[in-house]
């Protein structure tokens, strides 16, 4: 016999799932039927009017305390982490909190998920069956709060008249208020097995489960105050609590069904009809469980995503964002033409499926001018969004919020409400990348735009040409245009719009320039301590700018460059020191990308192409730098040359600077000319002159930035006949000064002539090659080849990203420029 019974417990054990199942099915079906008959005898009419009779007030309260009714669950998790021996932040206790509980108070099964959730979140830190048998010890609290609740509402029975109709729950109410004593009672007498409790933990976990159960009793009075102000709400209270605990019996997530029964009954014996007790707890739903979830879901996703970011080397938040910044452009560029357009013509949505596509990004405003003045103001503001400028962050969200007013107020669709809100949010999640100082321009986006204003300009000025034109048909006004009095209303608007766009724009581009002007104690301290290639010593004309970066307030790296449009072109290696290079470019890009440039290298040597291209810049050759290399025989200068000292170059600078106009004007080849006459070059550099009839007929700017190479900055004379013997006598000087000369960057020069070479570089030769200034390049070549030992290759980098056509028409623009022009 024994052994039969014990053979009975056993299968009872094994198959204890399928009577959880049995159960939970009985009850699921009592649910279903009760709910059905409840339902069949409801008025829908009067369901609807009672939800939409609520106001906008009384939703905000309602989701407040619904917030608010869930913030002492946290107190679960506090008591966790103080049990564990674990530490937590405040504001990661109060996001790891909201998220387990949120969802474990909406699809609890009885404390299981919550049970999973903390062994998810704190068990990474502390393994072990100790840890997980701990936090499941935890989810024994979560009734005592309940059971105390039960306790109080039945002495509220027994001693109040208020409640006296629910006499009948008392059973529920004293088996209920015996669980929170019961569990004391049992961790007295087994306090070896709770032995990780101490006292002040466990009033913590008692007092969480009474905050919980509490917060829920005061959502759900707050409801009823909202949605039945007629009655008594407290002597419901003893109801509440008995169809929650019968609710939790059965184990259904948040006790739907047997609760909402035993509630829409429980109601009307007090006099509160079906359609009133329905709403009641479908806003008791809502406000408690579905919105603390749905925020609970999105802290988490976005943990989640932080995470997920961090393992993929924050790639997958640059996508997300990038996709997020092409929304809101697309977005603000839509909405902006689409109000133009169905303000200018109201009725082509009519007789066109595009513009119906275009109708959910419209926001159509009280008047026609200002319909006009928003469209052309979400143009404009979509360039500084674009452009990631940090004054159009907060234009942009205020123009945003007052389309989505409008929308509620006016419009009343849900489309166009949901795309504003998303974007709002989208603009809310990108605010740390509006990061730029101000707007500049780029020949692509100045294109773009000038063809969409221009475009927007004459598609208005053809709808004013046919408002009153009559044709044999009769008139197109009712299909297509509107009259002429709102045509002219709409004309106000874009004028206004013009001027507050152009103002915007001006307000978004002004601003600090990039870099400092060229100050010549400064920039020549860091050459004498470092020396510069050739290319440096063009600083000494003043019209280039540098960026300096600094170490203990020292400078160390200069870069000299000039802006095109939004690229920032920089002349040659940077000047200083070598060994700080990677870092110096580091901190120029940061600069640059504050001030909305990007950067072009013009001229670099093999290895600084290399570092560039470490940092993700592309390059390509753009020519070769023609040197004079020493062969060792060293020669005598021909009497006709001379290298002038300080104090003769200063007597002689209104000879140089007329015998450089003279060259100028008569258009001499600039073969050998990096720049125009420039005192300030003269000052820093080697003088040679070249004399006939004891009278200057010619003379070579030589520029010593490094102490074994000069550069040819420039070569003026009278005569083209005396270039060869006074190249030469330049050549045998700097061989006696030990020298190397360079005769600077010879543009094209064995660029992309090789079957092999990159197409990039076989695309800007042929297009030079068709140009009208190929043959002065070509000269160039020809023209340095006979003094020329050796030629090194030079390059161009830039960003793969940037658009090649207007960066190959810009280089173009920096080598055919005349210099110091």
């Amino acid at each position: 016999m024994r052994e039969k019974i014990k053979g009975i417990i056993q299968w009872v054990k094994d198959h204890l799932w399928l009577f959880k199942l049995i159960f939970i099915t009985s009850v699921m079906f009592f649910v279903v039927n009760q709910l059905t008959n409840i339902l069949k005898g409801m008025t829908w009419d009067k369901f609807m009017s009672l939800v939409l009779s609520q106001g906008l007030t009384s939703i905000v309260m309602m989701a407040i305390a619904g917030f608010v009714a869930v913030i002492p669950m946290i107190l679960y998790d506090v008591a966790t982490i103080k049990t564990l021996g674990l530490h937590r932040t405040p504001r990661e206790l109060m996001a790891d909190g909201w998220v387990i509980n949120t969802i474990n108070n909406l699809v609890g099964f009885g404390g299981v998920v919550g049970v999973t959730l903390r062994m998810n979140r704190y068990g990474k830190e502390k393994k072990g069956a100790q840890t997980l048998a701990t936090i499941t010890k935890t989810a024994l609290f979560m009734l005592t709060g309940l059971s105390l609740l039960c306790l109080m509402m039945l002495v509220f029975l027994w001693f109040s008249p208020v409640a006296s109709m629910y006499r009948h729950y008392q059973w529920w109410l004293i088996g209920g208020s015996l669980f929170a004593p019961g569990l004391g009672l049992f961790i007295a007498i087994k306090k070896d097995f709770f032995h990780e409790f101490s006292k002040k933990n466990l009033a913590l976990f008692y007092t969480a489960s009474f905050g919980q159960w509490l917060g829920a009793l005061f959502i759900f009075l707050v409801i009823g105050h909202q949605v039945a102000p007629h009655i008594n709400i407290w002597s419901i209270c003893p109801l509440f609590v008995s169809a929650t605990l019968i609710g939790m019996i059965t184990m259904v997530p948040g006790g739907i069904g047997t609760f909402d029964v035993i509630m829409i009954y429980g109601l009307g014996i007090i006099g509160v009809n079906k359609e009133v007790a329905v709403v009641w707890l479908l806003f008791y739903r809502l406000f408690y469980y579905v919105l603390p979830f749905i925020s609970g879901c999105a802290i988490f996703l976005h943990q989640a995503g932080h995470r997920v970011n961090r393992a993929f080397n924050e790639l997958p938040g640059i996508f997300i964002k990038k996709g997020a910044h092409f929304f809101v452009t697309a977005v603000l560029y839509i909405s902006g033409l689409s109000m133009i357009v169905l303000s200018t013509l109201p009725n082509v949505s009519m007789i066109s499926r595009f513009f119906n596509w275009f109708l959910p990004f419209s926001n159509q405003f009280f008047d026609q001018s200002l319909n006009m003045m928003m469209g052309l103001l979400l143009i404009g503001l979509a360039r500084g969004v674009n452009q990631k400028v940090g004054r159009a962050y907060k234009f942009t969200l205020i123009v945003l919020t007052l389309c989505l007013v409008n929308t509620i107020m006016v419009t009343h669709a849900w489309l166009p409400l949901l795309i504003f809100v998303i974007t709002i949010l989208c603009m809310l999640g990108l605010r740390h990348e509006f990061t730029r100082e101000r707007l500049v321009y780029s020949w692509g986006a100045l294109l773009f735009d000038t063809i969409l204003f221009i475009a927007i300009a004459i598609f208005y000025a053809l709808v004013g040409y046919f408002v009153n034109t009559k044709y044999p048909f009769g008139s197109t006004n009712f299909v297509l245009f509107p009259s002429e009095t709102i045509w002219l209303k709409g004309l106000e608007g874009l004028f206004v719009a013009t001027i507050l766009v152009a103002s915007l724009y001006y307000y978004f581009s002004r601003g600090l320039k990039l870099g400092e002007s060229y100050e010549e104690q400064r920039f020549q301290k860091l050459v004498d301590r470092y020396g510069a290639e050739g290319m440096a010593t063009l600083a000494y004309l003043g019209d280039y700018r540098l960026y300096y970066y600094q170490e203990d307030s020292e400078d160390k790296v200069a870069i000299m460059f000039r802006t095109i449009a939004n690229h920032c072109f920089v002349l040659g290696n940077p000047i200083g020191d070598t060994s700080l290079e990677r870092i110096a470019m580091e901190s120029f890009q940061q600069e640059m990308e504050r001030y909305n440039y990007q950067a072009i290298f013009y001229g670099v040597n093999r290895h600084f192409s290399l570092t560039l291209h470490d940092l993700g810049y592309e390059f390509m050759k753009i020519g070769e730098e023609g040197f004079h290399e020493h062969d060792g025989k060293t020669q005598e200068t021909s009497e006709y040359t001379k290298m002038l000292n300080i104090n003769e170059v200063e007597k002689l600078l209104p000879t140089l600077h007329a015998l450089s106009r003279d060259f100028e004007s008569l258009h001499r080849p600039m073969h050998f000319n990096r720049a125009s006459y420039s005192e300030s070059l003269i000052q820093h550099s080697q003088i040679l002159t070249y004399t006939e009839n004891n009278e200057v007929v010619g003379y070579a700017v030589l520029s010593q930035a490094n102490h074994d190479t000069v550069t040819l900055m420039y070569l003026h004379y009278t005569d083209e006949n005396i270039v060869p013997r006074f190249i030469h006598d330049i050549q045998d000087i700097c061989e006696q000064n030990d020298w190397r000369l360079s005769f600077g960057l010879s543009p094209l020069s064995n660029v992309g002539t090789s079957d092999f070479a990159f197409l990039e570089e076989k695309v800007i030769n042929l297009v030079y090659s068709f140009g009208e200034n190929a043959s002065h390049l070509e000269k160039i070549n020809r023209a340095m080849a006979p003094y020329v030992t050796t030629w090194k290759s030079r390059y161009i980098s830039y960003q793969r990203h940037q658009s090649f056509i207007f960066l190959l028409l810009q280089v173009l623009i920096l080598m055919l420029k005349k210099p110091n022009k």
